[in-house]
């Protein structure tokens, strides 16, 4: 089951999405987009707190997060204490690099 979010604004039009679900390795991050003339204010960062919030409260800390970053996002995820894991590849003709972090108290 995936648990998937959405940020809004004031008159409730979507402006980001993410969703995250458990998996064997621990938990996913999947579908984070912000709509670009959203990007690089803070919104993506806002949701990628919002959502770890969410797995702490499920699974507290100790948990394994992790991800595939588009190559223009691994600062948002690195700000937030993920670190790199292997080599970058190339999903869907986009650079990404795997990323993961488990979380903390």
């Amino acid at each position: 089951m995936a648990h998937c979010f959405v940020a809004v604004d004031e008159e409730g039009n979507a402006l980001g999405t993410a969703r995250w679900r458990k998996t064997s390795q621990g938990v996913k991050l999947e579908r984070f987009a912000v709509l670009p003339f959203y990007r690089s204010k803070g919104l993506g960062a806002d949701l990628l707190k919002s959502t770890l919030v969410d797995i702490k409260s499920k699974f507290g800390s100790g948990v394994l997060v992790y991800l595939n970053a588009r190559s223009e996002a691994i600062n948002l995820y690195a700000h937030q204490g993920f670190l790199p894991i292997g080599p970058t590849f190339i999903e869907t003709d986009i650079m990404h690099q795997g990323m993961s972090q488990k979380l903390k108290h």
